[in-house]
């Protein structure tokens, strides 16, 4: 996302309508969040959830958070971003529970094929720590998106746009290095020989 933000939407001049791009995605993210949402509910037994577990299931959660916050904040440290559009960028890359709904019932899956034990004792530790993540990061993900945006994104000038993104041409500039000419052993042979 910090990628295409700094490549893309920085350049854009022209205000554009985002209203038929945000009810189209409102509409498949609608149908699409129960379906979701139930493949992965639908192997999980709450009766079998011991505290223990459950607070080693967070902290393995809080661990992968604050790795993906240092990600985010480490991989905009060279781009031309504010302080609060440095701080959206991070927090945006909270787990919405996705990723996790879609892969957590492929291991358990995999894990019964195999009827191991063990595998499937583990395949149903990967499906409680999805099942936490989405039932507590995904709402908590998108209030933070949605509280934190208007506050830390501003709106800028075009003049702005234009100087951010001479900026960023400025620092990829600097990070070619002209290719060094490669001298052809036949050119001193012949050199050689006048």
């Amino acid at each position: 996302m910090a990628f295409v933000a700094c490549t893309g939407w920085k350049v854009l001049v022209d205000n554009f309508d985002v209203a038929p791009i945000r009810r189209v995605t409102g509409i498949i993210w609608h149908l699409l969040q129960p379906v979701l949402c139930g493949v992965i509910g639908a192997d999980v037994n709450f009766s079998h959830w011991t505290l223990p577990r459950t607070a080693l299931y967070a902290f393995c959660i809080l661990i992968g958070l604050a790795v993906r916050l240092g990600s985010a904040v480490l991989s905009t440290l060279k781009m031309p971003f504010t302080i609060g559009e440095r701080i959206f960028v991070a927090l945006s890359w909270l787990p919405k529970g996705t990723v996790q709904a879609a892969l957590a019932p492929m291991a358990y899956e995999h894990a019964l094929a195999k009827n191991n034990t063990s595998e499937i004792e583990l395949a149903e530790d990967v499906v409680k720590i999805s099942v936490m993540a989405i039932v507590f990061l995904a709402p908590f993900g998108a209030m933070i998106m949605m509280l934190t945006g208007p506050r830390l994104l501003k709106r800028i000038s075009s003049d702005a746009i234009e100087e951010r993104r001479l900026q960023s041409l400025r620092v990829l500039t600097m990070k070619v290095k002209s290719p060094r000419k490669r001298e052809n052993p036949a050119d001193r042979i012949d050199e050689n020989q006048e």
